[in-house]
């Protein structure tokens, strides 16, 4: 994507804000970044988590959401000028937007469908399952939980007390076990006793970015 050397921000850190000017198109290497949504009222609503290796932008003329880091994150960035003149000239790239796009729509409307329709365990655990899609580095049963338990509970629509709960009651049972700071052991179990399958990540299709 023609994008610049990566700028590293700090957790907690500020990436870009809702309303403000889409300048650029930016990448995540490392690290992890939630989008946050501001009402009328002036409240704050966590609408999304992103991770390394996925684009970020909240808009293509201004940002619908504000980008803040979650972790220590290395982000790359490339101007909207620029972008534009190759997705013009590039198919591939063309694609690979569009189906960025498409998953971030995709996410959105199942995060409604889980909102509305799904328990407290349900909406941990699948969050769960995706935090170790996206622990790179780590063996495939750890997972890094980045967020605290505000930012987990305004995501997946519960109370704080609700989520602190949840992640005991899976402790208790044995799928979850803390082995570090931040680090736990994952071993998710189905109802009838075999481990829990991710499908909505199986119903993504796979993308590749020609270089």
């Amino acid at each position: 994507m023609g994008e610049r050397r990566s700028v590293v921000f700090q957790k907690g850190q500020r990436i870009f804000g809702q309303g403000e000017p889409a300048e650029a198109l930016f990448f995540i290497r490392s690290g992890c970044v939630r989008l946050v949504i501001e009402d009328a009222q002036g409240d704050r609503h966590i609408v999304g988590f992103l991770f390394a290796g996925e684009l970020l932008y909240g808009g293509l003329t201004t940002h619908w959401a504000t980008a803040e880091a979650v972790s220590t994150c290395a982000i790359a960035s490339s101007p909207m000028d620029a972008t534009f003149r190759l997705l013009a000239e590039d198919q591939a790239a063309c694609a690979a937007v569009v189906c960025a796009s498409q998953r971030m729509l995709s996410e959105l409307a199942r995060q409604m469908t889980r909102l509305v329709n799904w328990s407290a365990t349900d909406r941990v655990v699948w969050l769960l399952e995706r935090l170790a899609q996206h622990s790179r580095g780590q063996a495939a049963n750890e997972l890094e939980l980045l967020m605290g338990r505000k930012d987990l509970a305004d995501f997946l629509g519960l109370a704080p007390e609700t989520v602190s709960r949840t992640l005991a009651q899976l402790e208790a049972s044995g799928e979850l076990s803390k082995l570090g700071p931040r680090r736990y052991r994952w071993a998710p179990r189905g109802r009838d006793g075999r481990p829990a399958a991710t499908t909505e990540a199986a119903s993504e299709p796979a993308l590749a970015i020609a270089s």
